[in-house]
């Protein structure tokens, strides 16, 4: 099966978009940061419905990467891709890396989503954000993924560079 759409879920901070990149480039394919998705300037939240608008656009194209979830969504952009990756990693390993990515972000000031920069308060509600939602998404993912045909469940990094290599 060729590979033209894949998306890459997980817990905020486990590595979508870094694995995203990656697997756009060895693939050739267009990769869709979607954290633009949510975030208008100033951190203003997106409305859901252009959220939607926004996934549809690009769930309904000939060929991407794309590093989100899609919860509210899935019924639309998991439906369309042919092949989901759920990074399934550790508490641990998640928590390590929002930290180190929403702190770098917040010393570096380099412009994230929507011409967002990392405030203090931002990170924290981030890391917050990560652990809250991460259980959830251990408890619903596997129910949720039983009705898709190509799926792949990394639950280490290790294994993700290995497929990675073998594409």
């Amino acid at each position: 099966m060729k590979l033209k759409k894949i998306l890459i879920i997980g817990a905020s901070g486990s590595g979508k978009s870094a694995l995203a990149k990656k697997i756009a480039l060895k693939l050739d394919l267009t990769y869709v940061p979607t954290d633009r998705f949510y975030w208008k300037k100033d951190w203003e939240p997106e409305r859901s419905d252009r959220v939607r608008e926004k996934a549809v656009d690009f769930a309904t194209q000939e060929e991407w990467v794309m590093d989100g979830n899609f919860d509210s969504d899935r019924d639309i952009v998991w439906q369309e891709a042919d092949c989901i990756i759920w990074l399934n990693y550790p508490r641990l390993t998640v928590l390590c890396r929002v930290i180190s990515r929403n702190l770098r972000w917040w010393v570096t000031q380099e412009e994230i989503w929507s011409g967002n920069r990392m405030t203090l308060k931002h990170a924290i509600s981030g890391i917050r954000h990560a652990m809250r939602s991460y259980g959830k998404k251990k408890r619903d993912y596997p129910m949720w993924l039983r009705d898709y045909e190509h799926v792949v469940l990394f639950t280490s990094s290790r294994q993700a560079r290995r497929w990675v290599s073998n594409l």
